[in-house]
């Protein structure tokens, strides 16, 4: 009965091990792995602003998983290249991606394109 256990444990941490990172005309949407859920979305009209910078994962999170300190959120996988949206309330939103600085000029065009309609 106990490897049976870990065999799901297993299944399960291999589902969370990979981010599933969409930018475009609907905002972020963030999902681990190839499961439908938890899904996290932020809506195109919630965001002022995208940036990306290196992180640190233990230093700036205090690990890796989804994490929550004063002013953020955020899915955290790794160290590195990181997207963090701001949303309309001044708290950012963070997601660790490859090629981060790509993702945060097409939200800040699309943010950009919506306030000039």
């Amino acid at each position: 009965m106990p490897s049976s256990a870990l065999l799901v444990g297993g299944v399960l941490c291999l589902g969370f091990a990979r981010l599933y990172v969409t930018v475009g005309r609907q905002g972020l949407t963030v999902t681990p792995g190839r499961l439908p859920w938890p899904r996290i979305r932020v809506p195109l009209e919630a965001m002022t602003g995208a940036s990306h910078r290196e992180i640190d994962a233990l230093g700036d999170f205090g690990g890796w998983g989804y994490r929550i300190r004063p002013g953020a959120s955020g899915v955290i996988l790794r160290s590195g290249s990181t997207l963090f949206v701001r949303r309309a309330g001044g708290r950012d939103f963070a997601a660790t991606v490859d090629d981060a600085a790509t993702a945060a000029a097409l939200l800040n065009t699309l943010i950009a394109r919506r306030k000039a309609h």
